[in-house]
């Protein structure tokens, strides 16, 4: 089987996570990763370990925490630790045999090769060594910079397309 890319797009907090989330509990033999938010704050979700990892953390945390092991983008705090669980798990969902490998979600700090990146453009780049489907979510905003940046133009189809 070739390699496939789908990219799942729209507006933020439109429920592209849970739309992936629900398609994702009806498959067998998929890995990656989802970033839902729980209890008002987002985090990471492994789909083939089913666990979960915290990635936001509030203003309180951050001071508990230390500034130098977290990622601020805007009012919102990252835990940098996650973000490192988070590429390993792509990765290595990238050298298993998996037939689906999502990637929840492509976004502004991935743009700045921060976030997931390194571990989006290793797959991106390589994405005909793997043996199945590669699903991308992504803002609708940012859509087409992802597009550019990843060099994914005549590359992929929309999810949806793929679901009728």
């Amino acid at each position: 089987m070739s390699s496939k890319i789908y990219i799942l797009t729209g507006k933020i907090k439109s429920g592209k996570t849970t739309k992936i989330f629900k398609w994702a509990c009806s498959q067998k033999n998929i890995g990656g990763i989802l970033q839902p938010v729980v209890n008002g704050k987002r985090s990471i979700y492994s789909i083939n370990e089913k666990s979960l990892i915290q990635l936001e953390i509030n203003e309180e945390e951050k001071s508990k925490v230390g500034d130098d092991k977290i990622i601020q983008i805007g009012n919102y705090f990252f835990l940098k630790e996650s973000f490192d669980k988070a590429r390993k798990i792509l990765i290595d969902c990238f050298n298993g045999n998996f037939d689906w490998l999502i990637v929840d979600e492509i976004g502004p700090m991935e743009l700045e090769d921060k976030g997931l990146e390194p571990s989006i453009s290793f797959i991106l780049k390589n994405f005909e060594n793997f043996n199945g489907n590669i699903v991308l979510v992504i803002r609708d905003k940012i859509l087409e910079e992802v597009i550019k940046k990843y060099n994914l133009v005549g590359k992929f189809a929309y999810f949806d397309e793929m679901l009728l």
